[in-house]
């Protein structure tokens, strides 16, 4: 593979969200390596981000050592290597207050 080949995403997937629930679904299929960085800030009991995959768009699930249980303004950052996703997303699937931020960077 030459430097031409290879594909690169930076993504922020959210921006200092204050409510639960999921982003819009991210088109993987040509990186199988990422880092995840979480942000928050404003916590004081905090939330939950997690990042889901799915191979249809439809059925998720959350990618393992991703759900990060967060209580506390902090980053967070964790990394998969080696696996193909077709589609990511990220999840605030409890909040009970602070703004979170996730950015994804991948390549191949």
């Amino acid at each position: 593979m030459t430097m031409m080949d290879s594909k690169v995403i930076d993504i922020l997937v959210l921006d200092g969200t204050t409510s639960t629930g999921t982003t819009i679904p991210i088109n993987t299929s040509e990186i199988n390596s990422f880092t995840v960085h979480t942000i928050s800030t404003g916590v004081t009991t905090g939330g939950v981000v997690e990042i889901q995959s799915s191979l249809d768009n439809s059925n998720w699930y959350t990618v393992n050592s991703s759900s990060k249980t967060i209580s506390s303004n902090t980053v967070t950052e964790f990394t998969v290597s080696n696996k193909k996703y077709k589609y990511l997303r990220a999840n605030v699937s409890a909040r009970t207050d602070g703004a979170y931020t996730v950015r994804l960077f991948g390549g191949n």
